[in-house]
């Protein structure tokens, strides 16, 4: 593998002026600790959070566990926040640095990012106090690690998918979130509202099982074009047995029909892949706390 490293090295340097300053250990706030012995790999942003507390005067505020509060999203109607000079500024500021974190080594506060970005242009003292309960958390957890590779885990391309129904107050749209792992740590990840309201459970379910199923064609695609095999079928496993029982086999139900009406609405194009593509196997499993905690 080294071998094959030193040769692509050898490659670009070639065509491109390039120094080689040897393995890397942070890239654009993100960092890196390698255990060659054992082939792993870790990856954080310890250094990044530790600016952000500075930067909000929250270095010694109480960690809490939770990114954000299941029952009051945005804190009691009781409570009592501080007024903030520019608070869209100040708060569309905090929300895209947690973005970054969001996307790379923290997919744990995802979904809570997902609500506080629908208040960008319409937000209240309280949507900016919901950042900072973010940034306790951040502090309790300063110390996570996504982790790859290893012995005892499951090497193979797999996800878990998940529902979080008629969750928004707002317009009772349900959102869906998944998680792809490969080698032991996350490659892919998302938390989004789906396009269309579900009436069921088991709907919102299947068009989150969709939504991962899309993502698993194009890293199919990925893998194959930089020359690393996946041991098919893939795994995709899911806690609702009426959406697994469905993407197995079609039958005579409501949801069967939300394939084609996704398929017309202009923002959402699929092919129904879940029953076309025999390669990707769904499964049902106990979905476990790190997949939960997205939808906190």
């Amino acid at each position: 593998m080294m071998a094959l490293l030193d040769q692509t090295k050898d490659a670009i340097t070639q065509h491109f002026g390039i120094s080689d300053l040897g393995p890397v250990f942070k890239y654009l706030g993100i960092q890196f600790i390698r255990d060659r012995t054992t082939w792993e790999l870790w990856m954080h942003q310890e250094d990044y959070v530790i600016f952000l507390l500075k930067e909000h005067g929250m270095t010694t505020c109480n960690p809490i566990t939770l990114p954000m509060d299941p029952n009051f999203l945005f804190g009691c109607l009781t409570d009592v926040h501080p007024h903030i000079d520019n608070l869209a500024t100040e708060y569309q500021k905090i929300v895209g640095e947690l973005l970054y974190l969001a996307m790379y080594t923290h997919p744990d506060i995802a979904h809570t990012i997902m609500h506080l970005a629908q208040h960008n242009t319409s937000l209240e003292s309280c949507h900016y106090s919901a950042t900072k309960h973010v940034l306790r958390y951040l502090a309790g957890t300063i110390n996570t690690r996504t982790h790859y590779g290893g012995s005892g885990v499951n090497a193979g391309l797999h996800s878990f998918s998940y529902s979080d129904w008629a969750s928004c107050p707002a317009d009772h749209i349900s959102v869906s979130g998944y998680v792809w792992f490969f080698n032991g740590g996350p490659i892919s990840h998302s938390v989004k509202k789906q396009v269309m309201h579900a009436l069921l459970l088991m709907e919102a379910e299947y068009m989150a099982l969709t939504a991962a199923i899309q993502d698993s064609l194009w890293l199919k695609s990925f893998f194959a074009c930089i020359g690393v095999p996946l041991a098919l079928p893939l795994q995709l496993f899911a806690d609702n047995a009426g959406a697994i029982a469905l993407s197995k086999e079609a039958v005579n139900h409501i949801c069967c029909h939300i394939p084609y009406i996704c398929a017309s609405h202009p923002k959402f194009r699929m092919s129904d892949p879940i029953r076309s593509d025999p390669q990707i196997r769904t499964g049902s499993v106990t979905i476990s706390f790190f997949i939960h905690i997205l939808f906190i």
